[in-house]
């Protein structure tokens, strides 16, 4: 993952830097990953960060292309900024995961988990306000299937969604549970209901609109749902044609034999 950091997108975009990293053996604390400048213009003055660098760490380059500072970090992913002097992301360390916040120096400050002991998911995990965070978990159920499935299990372990915004200090704000609002069967016709464990909603991110409500991607839906923040109702669903609880008219879509858009990654 290639992301600016303590510098405008702007200036960013507006240097002339492309850079290509060769591949690195997957061992702890390997070596930094050879970088080579393929094209170098007027690039603005200032740092890239790159995560993970070298499977382990997160690293510095600057506008030249030349390492300027490498931080051990553990196995990460969704590395994401808040202003200018924080940064989170997801840390797996053993069979323990969890995000984790870093102030400017890549110093770890605190731990970002879920309550109720809700195992958290990688895929969305961020600071919210100064004071609060947005963490995304699994919230995994034994539902009998039998009745509304054709051959479905009795003991299937349905995995949904857990969200919920908590405060640095331990508080939890907002807790929105997928199961609770959304049926396992509206899951797409390719996510098979027989299994022994389904995965029927797959969200993989949470943005919030003007008004302060969440905008989710759920993957195995094809949709786009609006979730509102001071009662977890679903607010709209927006999906593509294999979407069961698409709410919109597509109009001008012109893709040959399908309307609208399907297993989103975000």
């Amino acid at each position: 993952m290639l992301m600016p950091f303590a510098h405008s997108l702007l200036a960013i975009l507006a240097s002339a830097l492309l850079f290509s990293a060769a591949a690195v053996r997957t061992q702890a604390q390997a070596g930094f990953r050879n970088i080579s400048v393929s094209r170098l213009g007027f690039a603005a003055p200032g740092y890239f960060l790159f995560a993970p660098d070298a499977y382990d760490s997160l690293g510095f380059v600057d506008h030249s292309g030349i390492r300027t500072r490498r931080t051990y970090s553990g196995i990460i992913s969704t590395l994401q900024d808040f202003g200018d002097s924080v940064l989170t992301h997801f840390l797996a360390v053993g069979s323990t995961t969890q995000f984790v916040r870093r102030n400017k120096n890549l110093v770890l400050t605190d731990t970002l988990t879920l309550s109720g002991g809700f195992p958290v998911d990688f895929h969305e995990g961020k600071m919210w306000t100064d004071s609060s965070y947005i963490i995304l978990g699994h919230d995994d159920r034994t539902i009998d299937l039998s009745k509304s499935v054709k051959g479905g299990r009795i003991d299937a372990v349905v995995r949904g969604a857990v969200i919920q915004e908590r405060t640095l200090s331990g508080a939890l704000l907002f807790e929105w549970k997928s199961l609770d609002h959304i049926p396992v069967t509206d899951a797409t016709e390719d996510i098979d209901l027989t299994q022994a464990r389904i995965d029927y909603i797959h969200v993989n991110s949470i943005n919030r609109d003007q008004n302060g409500d969440l905008i989710i991607s759920c993957r195995h839906l094809d949709e786009i749902i609006c979730v509102r923040r001071t009662d977890g109702d679903v607010l709209w669903r927006f999906g593509g044609k294999k979407s069961r609880g698409n709410e919109f008219t597509y109009t001008n879509d012109i893709t040959p034999g399908f309307t609208g858009f399907s297993h989103q990654h975000t």
